[in-house]
């Protein structure tokens, strides 16, 4: 029985360990433009199926690519939230709610993310998108607000409310930024 017990820990270990090489691997797919989108819809599956409890697991890399400032990815905000628009849509109740974590980061003004740019094994480093203006910030943070609206009004009511707590504590900041009227609004 020892054995057994031994034997289950060590598959337990193993099956872990590919899962997070597997992460990690997309993760790198995801900082470049022309894998982005494949590598992205793979997370959110396996972000669907979390079975880890730490930050780097499939939700928090998932989530990350968000970002507005600090999103492990060269690829632009608005080409980004393209995949939440497609997710929102989706009939997974789940899938829906990473979506609102998601759209919390690229709405949060105080982002924590991986400031250096991702090795890319002999290739120049990528550069992440980020704002370079005021006017592109609020462009993505406009349509961002758009896609909290949707699941404001998700036929979920976890989903609705989660949704108002990101609304509610996001609101300062987006003020801050300059798009109070946008908030008040909703509010």
């Amino acid at each position: 029985m020892g054995a057994t017990c031994h034997e289950n820990q060590g598959s337990w270990s193993i099956v872990h360990q590919g899962r997070r090489y597997i992460i990690q691997t997309l993760e790198r797919l995801a900082w470049r433009k022309d894998t982005f989108v494949e590598a992205a819809q793979l997370l959110l599956r396996l972000a669907e199926a979390e079975n880890q409890t730490w930050g780097n697991n499939a939700t928090g890399i998932w989530t990350g690519l968000f970002l507005t400032y600090t999103g492990a990815t060269e690829v632009p905000a608005l080409e980004r939230y393209s995949l939440l628009q497609e997710a929102l849509q989706s009939g997974i109740s789940a899938v829906r709610a990473l979506v609102v974590e998601a759209l919390f980061k690229a709405l949060s003004v105080s982002e924590t993310g991986n400031s250096t740019s991702e090795a890319q094994d002999g290739y120049v480093p990528l550069k992440r998108w980020h704002p370079t203006t005021w006017e592109e910030e609020c462009i993505a943070r406009r349509k961002a607000l758009c896609l909290l609206d949707v699941a404001l009004s998700d036929t979920d009511e976890q989903i609705q409310n989660r949704a108002r707590a990101v609304l509610f504590d996001i609101a300062r900041g987006m003020v801050t930024r300059g798009l109070a009227e946008e908030i008040m609004t909703r509010f």
